[in-house]
Parts: structure tokens; C-alpha cells; sequence
């Protein structure tokens, strides 16, 4: 059953791996780019500052947790204890794998770091503003960053896979001690200023998570643009 599992993984990457073009390369190789999305996350604060500066900094803190927690656990914990090559650094498929300017990625691959840390992110931030056109948005941000993986041919779908399980998890536990938190500083008056009554707030709610769609959405077709003059 292993053996069949791996091959489908096998298969399946090695499919989306080969519908490259020179755009493509350029374009995806942005995408998976850590620091090209450190403009739109400052934009995504400051969004939330506008509204209320404490709470903004409060979710801020969440949000670097359950990064954090995701990111230990695939890259901390199981890359190193499950020790999967990833499909560049794997003797059977190595020569049959597109490399992208020579990026073939670290030694081990399961679970993908970046689909934990995009999935933590885009699950915790949906949870709070429970908005249909900020999940959207920030849904098909994670799944194109967690595609460019694969596209670079540096994750296999398993590895994607296990990144998601491993990104909800962290985004869901850190959503509910942030609730838990909000819950109870009410009780505490240093502590009021955590209580989440903006969030929960409907009209500050969409303005704010429709403020942080449209960041999301501007910053893809930046990328896009910013590709016609790499490749």
C-alpha cells in the first residue's frame, strides 16, 4: 500500500512539475519566495492597526505563534525524523525532476514547511474574520504558494498534504487560545484591552478583513507584473 501511495505521489508530481514554461518559472519561483510576501503581511498589520492597535498587535502575536508551532513541527520535528528526500534529492526521479535556477531545496521534504506555515496563517485569519471574500482570497494564496512548491519540483502532494494537516492544527489550537484569552481578559481590567469585541464587531469585521482581500489580491498581480521583467 506504501509502495503504491508513494508512486501515485511520485506520478502526480512529476506531472505538474512538467507543465512548466520560461513565465512559469519565473512567476513560481516568486511565489515560493519567503520574504517576497513580508510587504503584504506589513500591510496586513498596519490594516489591522487602523482599526484597533492592541488588538492588531495581540492577533499579531497569535499569528507568529501558530507559524512558529507549524513550522517547528514540520521543519523541527518530523523532516528529521521521517527523513523523505525530496523529489530533487531523489536518486530515482532527480534526472527526471525541472529545476528552477538550480533551487533543488534542503535534503528532506515531508511535511512541507511552507504549506504548514500558509495554512496556519490563512486558517487562524479566516477563523477571525470569518469572511467569505477574505477566506477566499487568502485560500487561493496558500493554495498557489503551496503549488509553486510542487511546481519547482521541490514537494511531493504528500508532502503538501501533511503540511496542511500539520498548518490547521496549529491555526485552529491558536484561534481558540486566542478566544480563550479574549474570553477571560475581561474579567482583568489591564487585560481589557484583549477582550475581542472589535472582531466580533460585524461592520469592523468586513471592513477590515475586505481591506486585507484586497491586499492579498494586489499583491498577486504585483507578482505577476514583477515576473515580466525576470525572465
Amino acid at each position: 500500500m506504501i509502495e503504491y501511495l508513494n508512486s501515485i505521489d511520485t506520478e502526480l508530481l512529476l506531472y505538474i512539475n512538467s507543465l512548466h514554461n520560461a513565465y512559469l518559472d519565473s512567476f513560481m519561483y516568486l511565489v515560493s519566495g519567503k520574504w517576497v510576501w513580508m510587504p503584504m503581511y506589513a500591510l496586513i498589520l498596519i490594516a489591522m492597526i487602523q482599526k484597533n492597535w492592541r488588538q492588531a498587535l495581540f492577533v499579531l502575536l497569535i499569528a507568529v505563534l501558530a507559524i512558529a508551532i507549524a513550522d517547528q513541527i514540520s521543519s523541527g520535528i518530523i523532516k528529521h525524523s521521517v527523513e523523505r528526500l525530496r523529489p530533487t534529492h531523489e536518486p530515482a526521479i532527480a534526472n527526471l525532476v525541472h529545476v528552477v535556477k538550480e533551487y533543488r531545496g534542503g535534503r528532506f521534504g515531508f511535511v512541507s514547511s511552507h504549506a504548514a506555515n500558509t495554512v496556519a496563517f490563512a486558517l487562524l485569519f479566516s477563523l477571525l474574520f470569518r469572511n467569505r471574500w477574505f477566506s477566499l482570497s487568502v485560500a487561493a494564496w496558500a493554495a498557489l504558494v503551496m503549488y509553486s512548491r510542487m511546481y519547482l519540483g521541490v514537494h511531493y502532494p504528500g508532502d503538501i498534504l501533511g503540511g496542511i494537516v500539520v498548518g490547521a492544527v496549529s491555526g485552529i489550537i491558536c484561534y481558540y487560545a486566542y478566544t480563550y484569552i479574549a474570553r477571560n481578559a475581561s474579567h482583568n481590567e489591564k487585560l481589557y484591552w484583549m477582550k475581542a469585541n472589535n472582531w466580533n464587531n460585524p461592520v469592523i469585521a468586513m471592513q477590515t478583513s475586505n481591506a486585507l482581500a484586497i491586499i492579498i489580491v494586489v499583491m498577486c498581480l504585483i507578482l505577476t507584473v514583477l515576473t515580466f521583467f525576470m525572465f
